[in-house]
Protein backbone atom coordinates (compact mmCIF):
# COMPACT_ATOMS: atom_id res chain seq x y z
CA UNK A 1 0.00 0.00 0.00
CA UNK A 2 1.27 3.27 -0.93
CA UNK A 3 0.80 6.26 0.95
CA UNK A 4 -1.39 9.33 -0.60
CA UNK A 5 -0.07 13.05 -0.46
CA UNK A 6 -2.15 15.60 0.43
CA UNK A 7 -0.97 19.27 -0.57
CA UNK A 8 -3.49 19.98 3.04
CA UNK A 9 -1.09 17.65 5.04
CA UNK A 10 2.27 19.77 3.48
CA UNK A 11 0.73 23.19 4.22
CA UNK A 12 0.17 22.35 7.98
CA UNK A 13 3.62 21.04 8.33
CA UNK A 14 5.00 24.25 7.14
CA UNK A 15 3.18 26.25 9.63
CA UNK A 16 3.71 24.12 11.76
CA UNK A 17 7.70 24.85 11.74
CA UNK A 18 6.92 29.21 11.57
CA UNK A 19 5.54 28.76 14.89
CA UNK A 20 8.27 27.15 16.51
CA UNK A 21 10.20 29.43 15.26
CA UNK A 22 8.19 32.63 16.00
CA UNK A 23 7.64 31.26 19.74
CA UNK A 24 11.87 30.75 20.35
CA UNK A 25 12.39 34.57 19.17
CA UNK A 26 9.80 35.96 21.82
CA UNK A 27 11.82 33.95 23.95
CA UNK A 28 14.88 35.12 22.96
CA UNK A 29 13.21 38.81 23.15
CA UNK A 30 11.50 38.58 26.58
CA UNK A 31 14.59 36.62 27.98
CA UNK A 32 16.32 40.04 26.79
CA UNK A 33 13.96 42.20 27.92
CA UNK A 34 14.15 40.95 31.74
CA UNK A 35 17.95 41.41 31.38
CA UNK A 36 17.96 44.82 30.32
CA UNK A 37 15.36 45.43 33.58
CA UNK A 38 17.84 44.07 35.97
CA UNK A 39 20.98 45.94 34.02
CA UNK A 40 18.55 49.13 34.37
CA UNK A 41 17.61 47.62 38.04
CA UNK A 42 21.20 47.49 39.04
CA UNK A 43 22.34 50.72 37.39
CA UNK A 44 19.35 52.16 38.97
CA UNK A 45 20.64 50.27 42.57
CA UNK A 46 24.29 51.50 41.71
CA UNK A 47 23.54 55.02 41.38
CA UNK A 48 21.21 55.32 44.21
CA UNK A 49 24.22 53.45 46.09
CA UNK A 50 26.64 56.08 44.51
CA UNK A 51 24.26 58.61 45.65
CA UNK A 52 24.76 57.77 49.13
CA UNK A 53 28.41 57.81 49.22
CA UNK A 54 28.95 60.65 47.47
CA UNK A 55 26.32 62.64 50.09
CA UNK A 56 28.17 60.72 53.09
CA UNK A 57 31.57 61.43 51.27
CA UNK A 58 30.59 64.97 51.03
CA UNK A 59 29.35 65.66 54.53
CA UNK A 60 32.64 64.58 55.72
CA UNK A 61 34.88 67.66 56.54
CA UNK A 62 37.57 66.21 54.37
CA UNK A 63 38.56 64.77 51.34
CA UNK A 64 38.58 61.15 51.14
CA UNK A 65 40.80 59.47 48.70
CA UNK A 66 42.10 56.10 46.78
CA UNK A 67 44.92 56.37 45.29
CA UNK A 68 48.02 53.95 43.67
CA UNK A 69 50.73 53.16 46.20
CA UNK A 70 53.33 55.35 43.32
CA UNK A 71 55.70 58.51 43.67
CA UNK A 72 52.78 60.39 42.57
CA UNK A 73 49.81 59.13 44.81
CA UNK A 74 48.12 58.85 41.56
CA UNK A 75 44.71 59.51 42.23
CA UNK A 76 41.77 56.43 41.91
CA UNK A 77 39.15 58.67 43.81
CA UNK A 78 39.36 61.78 45.26
CA UNK A 79 36.62 64.17 47.04
CA UNK A 80 35.38 67.09 45.94
CA UNK A 81 36.30 68.72 49.23
CA UNK A 82 39.99 68.50 48.05
CA UNK A 83 39.02 71.41 45.95
CA UNK A 84 38.32 73.66 49.26
CA UNK A 85 41.82 72.14 50.75
CA UNK A 86 43.96 73.17 48.11
CA UNK A 87 42.31 75.19 45.08
CA UNK A 88 42.13 72.63 42.93
CA UNK A 89 39.27 70.66 41.45
CA UNK A 90 39.20 66.48 42.23
CA UNK A 91 39.03 65.69 38.43
CA UNK A 92 42.58 67.47 38.07
CA UNK A 93 43.97 64.68 40.03
CA UNK A 94 42.36 61.59 38.95
CA UNK A 95 44.47 59.31 36.86
CA UNK A 96 46.71 62.50 37.49
CA UNK A 97 45.21 63.88 34.42
CA UNK A 98 46.19 67.55 34.95
CA UNK A 99 48.51 67.21 38.19
CA UNK A 100 49.87 65.02 40.62
CA UNK A 101 48.73 65.07 44.16
CA UNK A 102 52.34 65.01 44.98
CA UNK A 103 52.66 68.21 43.16
CA UNK A 104 50.79 70.25 45.75
CA UNK A 105 52.70 68.74 48.54
CA UNK A 106 55.56 71.34 50.07
CA UNK A 107 59.00 70.31 48.61
CA UNK A 108 60.09 70.40 52.17
CA UNK A 109 57.74 68.00 53.45
CA UNK A 110 57.73 65.78 50.61
CA UNK A 111 60.30 63.39 51.87
CA UNK A 112 58.79 63.25 55.18
CA UNK A 113 55.52 62.30 54.01
CA UNK A 114 57.02 59.46 51.95
CA UNK A 115 58.70 57.89 54.21
CA UNK A 116 55.77 57.83 56.63
CA UNK A 117 53.50 56.54 54.14
CA UNK A 118 55.89 53.80 52.82
CA UNK A 119 56.87 52.86 56.61
CA UNK A 120 52.61 52.24 57.65
CA UNK A 121 52.01 50.48 54.24
CA UNK A 122 55.46 48.34 55.22
CA UNK A 123 54.01 47.56 58.65
CA UNK A 124 50.18 46.80 57.61
CA UNK A 125 49.14 49.76 60.09
CA UNK A 126 46.99 53.05 59.68
CA UNK A 127 49.62 55.90 59.38
CA UNK A 128 48.91 59.67 60.42
CA UNK A 129 51.08 62.57 59.63
CA UNK A 130 50.58 66.66 59.52
CA UNK A 131 52.09 68.60 56.61
CA UNK A 132 51.95 71.63 54.73
CA UNK A 133 50.09 71.80 51.09
CA UNK A 134 50.78 74.63 48.43
CA UNK A 135 47.16 76.21 47.70
CA UNK A 136 46.43 77.40 44.33
CA UNK A 137 46.51 81.12 45.72
CA UNK A 138 50.04 80.74 46.87
CA UNK A 139 49.49 80.11 50.35
CA UNK A 140 50.57 77.55 52.53
CA UNK A 141 47.85 75.26 54.17
CA UNK A 142 48.26 72.50 56.81
CA UNK A 143 46.93 69.02 56.63
CA UNK A 144 46.31 65.97 58.86
CA UNK A 145 46.28 63.05 56.84
CA UNK A 146 45.35 59.48 58.22
CA UNK A 147 45.41 56.30 55.62
CA UNK A 148 46.37 52.61 55.10
CA UNK A 149 47.12 50.30 52.38
CA UNK A 150 44.49 47.50 51.39
CA UNK A 151 46.01 44.98 50.10
CA UNK A 152 45.32 41.43 47.51
CA UNK A 153 45.47 37.80 48.62
CA UNK A 154 48.89 38.07 47.53
CA UNK A 155 49.55 40.39 50.24
CA UNK A 156 50.69 42.80 47.64
CA UNK A 157 49.27 46.41 47.96
CA UNK A 158 46.30 47.34 45.64
CA UNK A 159 45.42 50.39 46.57
CA UNK A 160 46.00 52.96 49.48
CA UNK A 161 42.68 54.52 51.01
CA UNK A 162 42.39 57.79 53.30
CA UNK A 163 41.53 61.04 54.42
CA UNK A 164 43.10 64.36 54.51
CA UNK A 165 41.50 67.12 56.69
CA UNK A 166 42.73 70.78 56.71
CA UNK A 167 44.01 72.10 60.04
CA UNK A 168 45.54 74.82 59.40
CA UNK A 169 43.34 77.08 61.57
CA UNK A 170 44.44 74.32 64.28
CA UNK A 171 47.93 74.95 63.48
CA UNK A 172 47.20 78.77 63.60
CA UNK A 173 45.64 78.23 66.94
CA UNK A 174 48.35 76.44 68.25
CA UNK A 175 50.47 78.97 67.15
CA UNK A 176 48.91 81.86 68.85
CA UNK A 177 48.72 79.56 72.11
CA UNK A 178 52.39 79.09 71.95
CA UNK A 179 52.97 82.49 71.49
CA UNK A 180 50.34 83.56 74.25
CA UNK A 181 52.47 81.07 76.81
CA UNK A 182 55.62 82.15 75.86
CA UNK A 183 54.66 85.90 76.15
CA UNK A 184 53.39 84.60 80.02
CA UNK A 185 56.57 82.72 80.62
CA UNK A 186 58.68 85.24 79.95
CA UNK A 187 56.74 87.93 82.13
CA UNK A 188 56.08 85.12 84.84
CA UNK A 189 60.28 84.53 84.79
CA UNK A 190 60.63 88.40 85.38
CA UNK A 191 58.32 88.32 88.32
CA UNK A 192 60.93 88.08 91.51
CA UNK A 193 59.02 85.30 93.32
CA UNK A 194 56.96 81.89 92.37
CA UNK A 195 53.49 82.27 90.81
CA UNK A 196 51.34 79.10 91.08
CA UNK A 197 48.18 78.00 90.38
CA UNK A 198 46.48 75.44 93.12
CA UNK A 199 43.55 73.54 94.42
CA UNK A 200 42.26 74.19 97.46
CA UNK A 201 43.04 71.69 99.00
CA UNK A 202 45.50 70.44 102.56
CA UNK A 203 48.32 69.36 100.48
CA UNK A 204 47.59 72.56 98.07
CA UNK A 205 48.39 70.50 94.97
CA UNK A 206 50.12 72.69 92.51
CA UNK A 207 48.26 72.70 89.23
CA UNK A 208 51.02 75.19 87.84
CA UNK A 209 54.11 77.02 89.60
CA UNK A 210 56.96 78.95 88.20
CA UNK A 211 60.90 77.75 87.79
CA UNK A 212 61.73 80.36 90.39
CA UNK A 213 60.13 78.11 92.72
CA UNK A 214 63.75 76.08 92.77
CA UNK A 215 65.16 79.36 93.91
CA UNK A 216 63.17 79.81 96.95
CA UNK A 217 62.98 76.06 97.96
CA UNK A 218 65.93 74.18 96.29
CA UNK A 219 63.19 71.57 94.73
CA UNK A 220 62.22 72.26 91.03
CA UNK A 221 58.63 73.07 89.82
CA UNK A 222 57.94 69.95 88.42
CA UNK A 223 57.83 68.14 91.59
CA UNK A 224 55.03 69.87 92.91
CA UNK A 225 52.61 69.73 89.94
CA UNK A 226 49.96 67.11 90.93
CA UNK A 227 52.75 66.10 94.35
CA UNK A 228 54.38 63.93 91.47
CA UNK A 229 57.51 64.19 94.04
CA UNK A 230 56.09 66.52 97.49
CA UNK A 231 53.43 68.82 98.18
CA UNK A 232 53.87 72.33 98.70
CA UNK A 233 52.65 71.44 101.94
CA UNK A 234 55.10 69.55 102.53
CA UNK A 235 57.51 72.09 102.62
CA UNK A 236 56.05 74.39 104.74
CA UNK A 237 57.65 74.42 108.57
CA UNK A 238 55.85 72.34 110.95
CA UNK A 239 55.21 74.82 113.35
CA UNK A 240 53.70 77.05 110.63
CA UNK A 241 51.49 74.52 109.05
CA UNK A 242 48.08 74.94 111.12
CA UNK A 243 48.68 79.03 111.28
CA UNK A 244 49.24 79.03 107.26
CA UNK A 245 45.80 77.04 106.68
CA UNK A 246 43.79 78.87 108.91
CA UNK A 247 44.74 82.32 107.73
CA UNK A 248 43.96 80.84 104.19
CA UNK A 249 40.30 79.40 105.13
CA UNK A 250 39.83 83.05 107.06
CA UNK A 251 40.57 84.57 103.69
CA UNK A 252 38.83 81.65 101.23
CA UNK A 253 35.44 82.34 103.01
CA UNK A 254 35.42 86.11 103.05
CA UNK A 255 36.19 85.82 99.45
CA UNK A 256 39.43 88.26 100.29
CA UNK A 257 43.10 88.41 99.32
CA UNK A 258 45.32 86.59 101.42
CA UNK A 259 49.00 87.58 103.05
CA UNK A 260 50.94 85.48 104.89
CA UNK A 261 55.17 85.24 106.02
CA UNK A 262 55.70 81.63 107.33
CA UNK A 263 59.12 79.50 107.32
CA UNK A 264 59.50 76.82 104.35
CA UNK A 265 62.21 74.09 104.67
CA UNK A 266 64.64 74.40 101.76
CA UNK A 267 66.15 71.06 100.31
CA UNK A 268 69.28 72.06 102.02
CA UNK A 269 67.99 71.69 105.34
CA UNK A 270 68.13 75.56 105.83
CA UNK A 271 65.16 77.35 106.93
CA UNK A 272 63.72 80.03 104.62
CA UNK A 273 61.47 82.81 105.17
CA UNK A 274 58.53 83.76 102.71
CA UNK A 275 55.68 85.93 102.24
CA UNK A 276 52.28 84.86 99.83
CA UNK A 277 49.87 86.21 98.40
CA UNK A 278 47.02 84.45 96.74
CA UNK A 279 43.10 84.81 95.93
CA UNK A 280 40.54 82.24 95.42
CA UNK A 281 38.71 81.90 91.86
CA UNK A 282 35.46 80.63 92.15
CA UNK A 283 32.62 78.99 89.71
CA UNK A 284 29.59 80.33 88.55
CA UNK A 285 27.73 78.17 91.27
CA UNK A 286 30.25 79.86 93.98
CA UNK A 287 32.37 77.11 94.42
CA UNK A 288 36.07 77.76 94.88
CA UNK A 289 38.36 76.31 91.43
CA UNK A 290 41.36 77.25 92.36
CA UNK A 291 43.38 79.77 94.16
CA UNK A 292 45.75 82.27 92.29
CA UNK A 293 48.78 83.58 93.98
CA UNK A 294 53.05 84.52 94.15
CA UNK A 295 55.37 83.57 96.51
CA UNK A 296 58.72 85.77 97.56
CA UNK A 297 61.26 84.23 99.47
CA UNK A 298 61.93 87.47 102.02
CA UNK A 299 64.61 85.62 104.10
CA UNK A 300 67.28 88.22 103.74
CA UNK A 301 64.05 90.86 104.67
CA UNK A 302 63.67 88.88 107.99
CA UNK A 303 67.52 88.40 108.90
CA UNK A 304 67.77 92.34 108.51
CA UNK A 305 64.91 92.83 110.64
CA UNK A 306 65.72 90.58 113.36
CA UNK A 307 69.32 91.99 113.06
CA UNK A 308 67.55 95.69 114.11
CA UNK A 309 66.18 93.94 116.49
CA UNK A 310 69.19 92.32 117.84
CA UNK A 311 71.44 95.62 117.25
CA UNK A 312 68.67 97.36 119.74
CA UNK A 313 68.70 95.01 122.12
CA UNK A 314 72.53 94.79 122.02
CA UNK A 315 72.57 98.86 122.47
CA UNK A 316 70.35 98.34 125.57
CA UNK A 317 72.37 95.39 127.03
CA UNK A 318 75.90 96.92 126.27
CA UNK A 319 74.18 100.36 128.66
CA UNK A 320 73.33 97.74 131.14
CA UNK A 321 76.66 95.81 130.70
CA UNK A 322 78.95 99.32 130.84
CA UNK A 323 76.62 100.09 134.40
CA UNK A 324 76.61 96.99 135.67
CA UNK A 325 80.59 96.64 135.21
CA UNK A 326 81.17 99.91 135.92
CA UNK A 327 78.75 99.54 139.36
CA UNK A 328 79.81 95.99 140.27
CA UNK A 329 83.47 95.12 139.83
CA UNK A 330 84.69 98.17 141.92
CA UNK A 331 82.46 96.57 144.79
CA UNK A 332 83.56 93.11 143.64
CA UNK A 333 86.95 93.97 143.85
CA UNK A 334 86.67 95.76 147.51
CA UNK A 335 85.51 92.63 148.51
CA UNK A 336 87.73 90.20 147.14
CA UNK A 337 90.85 92.30 148.62
CA UNK A 338 88.79 92.57 152.20
CA UNK A 339 88.37 88.57 151.56
CA UNK A 340 92.43 88.30 151.18
CA UNK A 341 92.68 90.71 154.06
CA UNK A 342 90.18 88.25 156.43
CA UNK A 343 92.01 85.36 155.15
CA UNK A 344 95.54 86.42 156.42
CA UNK A 345 93.71 87.44 159.73
CA UNK A 346 91.98 84.15 160.34
CA UNK A 347 94.56 81.48 158.84
CA UNK A 348 95.57 78.75 161.11
CA UNK A 349 93.37 79.84 163.77
CA UNK A 350 90.71 76.98 163.18
CA UNK A 351 87.68 79.39 163.00
CA UNK A 352 86.00 77.21 160.85
CA UNK A 353 85.23 80.04 158.47
CA UNK A 354 87.44 78.77 155.53
CA UNK A 355 84.19 77.14 153.69
CA UNK A 356 82.12 80.22 153.75
CA UNK A 357 85.69 82.31 153.18
CA UNK A 358 85.47 80.09 149.90
CA UNK A 359 82.37 80.41 148.62
CA UNK A 360 82.44 83.96 148.87
CA UNK A 361 85.24 84.11 146.42
CA UNK A 362 83.57 81.35 144.02
CA UNK A 363 80.63 83.74 143.91
CA UNK A 364 82.60 87.09 143.43
CA UNK A 365 84.18 85.32 140.22
CA UNK A 366 80.91 83.84 139.00
CA UNK A 367 79.98 87.26 139.08
CA UNK A 368 82.88 88.77 137.28
CA UNK A 369 82.44 85.75 134.64
CA UNK A 370 78.84 87.41 134.18
CA UNK A 371 79.77 90.83 133.79
CA UNK A 372 82.47 89.33 130.95
CA UNK A 373 80.13 87.42 129.27
CA UNK A 374 77.46 90.62 129.11
CA UNK A 375 80.49 92.77 127.95
CA UNK A 376 81.73 89.81 125.14
CA UNK A 377 77.88 89.43 123.98
CA UNK A 378 77.40 93.17 123.69
CA UNK A 379 80.94 93.77 121.81
CA UNK A 380 80.99 92.41 118.30
CA UNK A 381 84.59 90.92 117.65
CA UNK A 382 85.82 90.92 114.27
CA UNK A 383 86.64 87.46 112.97
CA UNK A 384 89.78 85.57 112.14
CA UNK A 385 88.72 83.20 109.73
CA UNK A 386 90.58 79.99 108.05
CA UNK A 387 89.65 77.79 106.09
CA UNK A 388 89.08 74.96 108.46
CA UNK A 389 88.67 70.85 107.46
CA UNK A 390 85.15 70.80 109.41
CA UNK A 391 85.81 66.82 110.09
CA UNK A 392 89.24 66.61 111.48
CA UNK A 393 88.83 70.34 113.43
CA UNK A 394 86.38 68.66 115.28
CA UNK A 395 87.98 65.17 115.59
CA UNK A 396 90.68 67.12 117.91
CA UNK A 397 88.25 69.72 119.16
CA UNK A 398 86.46 66.87 120.43
CA UNK A 399 89.21 64.84 122.17
CA UNK A 400 90.38 67.74 124.27
CA UNK A 401 86.91 67.99 125.58
CA UNK A 402 85.69 66.77 128.76
CA UNK A 403 81.84 65.60 129.61
CA UNK A 404 80.57 64.03 132.45
CA UNK A 405 81.81 60.33 133.29
CA UNK A 406 78.23 58.57 132.55
CA UNK A 407 77.54 60.77 129.42
CA UNK A 408 79.15 59.37 125.83
CA UNK A 409 80.19 62.16 123.29
CA UNK A 410 80.03 60.25 120.16
CA UNK A 411 81.40 61.40 116.27
CA UNK A 412 79.81 60.90 113.42
CA UNK A 413 81.91 63.11 110.82
CA UNK A 414 81.38 62.81 107.07
CA UNK A 415 80.59 66.33 105.35
CA UNK A 416 84.38 65.70 103.72
CA UNK A 417 84.19 69.33 103.18
CA UNK A 418 86.23 72.59 104.24
CA UNK A 419 84.59 75.70 105.98
CA UNK A 420 85.76 79.36 106.72
CA UNK A 421 85.61 79.89 110.54
CA UNK A 422 87.42 81.81 113.14
CA UNK A 423 88.79 78.77 115.19
CA UNK A 424 88.46 80.02 118.90
CA UNK A 425 85.05 81.40 118.04
CA UNK A 426 83.43 78.77 116.66
CA UNK A 427 85.10 76.56 119.36
CA UNK A 428 82.89 78.42 121.72
CA UNK A 429 79.63 77.32 120.04
CA UNK A 430 80.44 74.14 120.01
CA UNK A 431 81.78 73.80 123.55
CA UNK A 432 78.55 75.92 124.83
CA UNK A 433 76.16 73.65 122.70
CA UNK A 434 77.59 70.39 123.85
CA UNK A 435 78.30 71.20 128.09
CA UNK A 436 74.12 72.64 127.37
CA UNK A 437 73.46 69.15 126.32
CA UNK A 438 75.35 67.27 128.89
CA UNK A 439 73.88 69.73 131.71
CA UNK A 440 70.31 68.55 129.97
CA UNK A 441 71.68 64.91 130.53
CA UNK A 442 72.64 65.14 133.71
CA UNK A 443 69.38 66.82 135.08
CA UNK A 444 68.31 65.41 138.03
CA UNK A 445 64.62 65.21 137.11
CA UNK A 446 65.15 62.93 134.70
CA UNK A 447 66.90 59.46 133.96
CA UNK A 448 67.17 58.01 130.95
CA UNK A 449 65.07 54.86 129.60
CA UNK A 450 66.72 51.37 130.76
CA UNK A 451 68.79 50.08 128.90
CA UNK A 452 69.75 53.51 127.30
CA UNK A 453 73.17 55.82 127.60
CA UNK A 454 73.23 59.00 127.97
CA UNK A 455 74.14 59.93 124.52
CA UNK A 456 75.32 63.15 123.09
CA UNK A 457 76.39 62.89 119.19
CA UNK A 458 77.94 65.63 117.00
CA UNK A 459 77.43 64.58 113.45
CA UNK A 460 78.52 66.80 109.70
CA UNK A 461 76.97 66.07 106.45
CA UNK A 462 77.08 67.43 103.43
CA UNK A 463 73.99 69.48 102.23
CA UNK A 464 74.20 71.30 99.07
CA UNK A 465 76.60 74.13 99.12
CA UNK A 466 76.27 74.05 103.16
CA UNK A 467 78.03 71.72 105.73
CA UNK A 468 74.84 70.69 108.11
CA UNK A 469 76.70 70.74 111.44
CA UNK A 470 74.23 68.47 114.43
CA UNK A 471 74.86 68.05 118.18
CA UNK A 472 71.76 65.60 119.04
CA UNK A 473 70.84 64.37 122.68
CA UNK A 474 68.84 61.74 124.04
CA UNK A 475 67.83 63.52 127.00
CA UNK A 476 64.76 65.36 128.50
CA UNK A 477 64.22 67.67 125.57
CA UNK A 478 62.59 70.89 125.74
CA UNK A 479 59.15 72.20 126.25
CA UNK A 480 57.63 73.90 123.39
CA UNK A 481 57.26 77.32 125.45
CA UNK A 482 60.32 77.16 126.50
CA UNK A 483 62.05 76.34 122.69
CA UNK A 484 60.71 79.65 121.03
CA UNK A 485 62.74 81.63 123.46
CA UNK A 486 65.64 80.23 123.92
CA UNK A 487 67.72 81.97 121.97
CA UNK A 488 66.00 85.56 123.62
CA UNK A 489 69.18 87.38 125.44
CA UNK A 490 69.00 86.99 129.06
CA UNK A 491 66.06 84.07 128.94
CA UNK A 492 67.32 81.31 131.58
CA UNK A 493 65.46 78.28 132.95
CA UNK A 494 68.59 77.52 134.96
CA UNK A 495 69.40 78.44 138.40
CA UNK A 496 72.54 80.42 137.41
CA UNK A 497 73.72 82.13 134.74
CA UNK A 498 71.73 85.53 132.90
CA UNK A 499 70.59 83.48 129.69
CA UNK A 500 73.79 84.37 127.18
CA UNK A 501 74.82 81.45 126.34
CA UNK A 502 72.89 80.16 123.41
CA UNK A 503 72.37 83.87 122.56
CA UNK A 504 76.09 84.44 121.79
CA UNK A 505 75.94 80.88 120.14
CA UNK A 506 73.50 82.24 117.38
CA UNK A 507 75.57 85.40 117.45
CA UNK A 508 78.66 83.82 116.37
CA UNK A 509 76.84 81.17 113.78
CA UNK A 510 75.51 84.20 111.92
CA UNK A 511 78.36 86.35 111.93
CA UNK A 512 80.40 83.46 110.16
CA UNK A 513 77.22 83.59 107.76
CA UNK A 514 75.58 80.74 108.43
CA UNK A 515 72.27 79.90 110.54
CA UNK A 516 70.94 77.78 113.15
CA UNK A 517 68.10 75.87 114.09
CA UNK A 518 67.15 73.38 116.85
CA UNK A 519 64.26 70.83 116.84
CA UNK A 520 63.22 69.19 120.34
CA UNK A 521 60.77 66.39 121.76
CA UNK A 522 59.98 65.88 125.35
CA UNK A 523 61.33 62.87 126.41
CA UNK A 524 63.21 62.22 123.38
CA UNK A 525 66.23 64.52 123.33
CA UNK A 526 67.19 67.73 121.62
CA UNK A 527 69.34 68.72 118.67
CA UNK A 528 70.76 71.80 117.40
CA UNK A 529 71.57 72.45 113.81
CA UNK A 530 74.18 74.88 112.08
CA UNK A 531 74.20 75.51 108.65
CA UNK A 532 77.69 76.37 107.67
CA UNK A 533 78.90 77.30 103.76
CA UNK A 534 81.32 75.61 102.27
CA UNK A 535 84.23 76.95 101.18
CA UNK A 536 84.69 77.81 97.85
CA UNK A 537 87.99 77.86 97.65
CA UNK A 538 88.96 74.09 97.86
CA UNK A 539 87.11 70.65 99.00
CA UNK A 540 88.77 67.47 101.29
CA UNK A 541 87.87 64.46 101.46
CA UNK A 542 86.62 62.78 104.69
CA UNK A 543 88.39 62.01 107.56
CA UNK A 544 87.23 58.11 107.95
CA UNK A 545 89.40 57.51 110.80
CA UNK A 546 86.78 60.28 112.08
CA UNK A 547 83.61 58.20 111.56
CA UNK A 548 81.17 57.67 113.89
CA UNK A 549 84.11 56.84 116.45
CA UNK A 550 83.39 57.81 120.26
CA UNK A 551 85.21 60.14 121.78
CA UNK A 552 83.60 58.84 125.42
Amino acid sequence: MFPVWSPRRGKVGRFEADDQDGARERGLQEANDRLEAMIAARTAELQTSEGKFRSLVGNIPGACYRCADDADYTMEFISDAIVDICGYPASDFIDSRVRTYASVIHPDDLQMVADVVAAGIAARRQYTIEYRVLHRDGSERWVYEKGQGVFDADGKVVHVDGAILDISERRRMDAALRESEDKFRTLIANVPGACYRCRYDDAYTMEFISDAIAEISGYPAADFIENRARSYASIIHPEDLAMVAETVDQARTAREQSSIEYRILHRDGSVRWVYERGQGIYGADGGILHIDGAIFDITARKNLEAQLVGQKQMAMLGQVAATVSHELRNPLGAIRNSMALLRQMTAGKDLGVERALDRIDRNIDRCNIIISDMLDYTRRKELDRAATPIDAWLTEMLAEHVVPDDVALERDLRAGAEVLIDRDRFRQVLVNLVDNAAQALKDPAWTPPDGETRRITVRTESAGPHVRLSVVDNGPGIAAEVLSKIFEPLFTTKSFGVGLGLPTVRQIVEQHGATIDVKSTVGRGTTFTVFLPRHAAAETPADDSARSESAA
